[in-house]
Formats: structure tokens, C-alpha cells, sequence
């Protein structure tokens, strides 16, 4: 049950498999760490996930999330942000359903 609630609210932003813990990317490794001084990797279909602002500076900590594409409403003019990769996006769903962390607001 404690399983099923989790997956409910974490569903939208790292996916479930429905399991229990596994070490695959489920609900047990929602709160991988990655990044930082250590350049901590991700386990495979997995994406190092930043605060906005914050990308991968040599001493920021991100989470694993599994890499899925989200249902993105259409975005409105103005909503493009600049993704951590350094290339613009038309909106921060659409951003993160490419796997990458918004740097900031507007175009890059």
C-alpha cells in the first residue's frame, strides 16, 4: 500500500514501475544523488536532475530521474527557458521531457 501511495505522487516526476524498491530506478531510488564534486553518474535511462539555476556546477547535487516523455500543454510565447545544455526550449516540461535541467528563464 505504502508503495501504490508513493507512486501516485512521484509518478509525474520520476515515473513508478509499481514494484517494490528494486535499485532500478523506481520509487526506492527517487532520492539518488548525482552530480557534484564526485560527478556522480546516473544509472542507465536515468537523467541527472538540477535545480533551476543550478545545472551541474562542480559542487551541486541533483536527483536520478527516469528518463520519460511528459504530456507538455502547448506553450505560450514567453515560456521558453535556456536548458542546461545550453540550448533553448520552448517551455520547462519540455525541457525536462529532453532529460535536461532549465539554467534560467528565456531563450539561451
Amino acid at each position: 500500500m505504502r508503495t501504490a501511495i508513493a507512486c501516485v505522487v512521484l509518478v509525474a516526476l520520476i515515473g513508478c514501475d509499481g514494484g517494490e524498491p528494486s535499485g532500478d530506478g523506481g520509487v526506492g531510488d527517487a532520492a539518488t544523488s548525482c552530480g557534484g564534486k564526485a560527478a556522480i553518474g546516473c544509472p542507465t535511462g536515468m537523467w541527472c536532475f538540477f535545480a533551476d539555476g543550478t545545472c551541474s556546477t562542480h559542487d551541486a547535487l541533483g536527483t536520478c530521474r527516469k528518463r520519460e516523455a511528459l504530456p507538455c500543454v502547448a506553450p505560450a510565447p514567453g515560456d521558453e527557458v535556456c536548458g542546461c545544455d545550453g540550448k533553448t526550449y520552448q517551455s520547462q516540461c519540455v525541457a525536462i521531457s529532453a532529460g535536461q535541467s532549465v539554467a534560467r528563464a528565456g531563450a539561451c
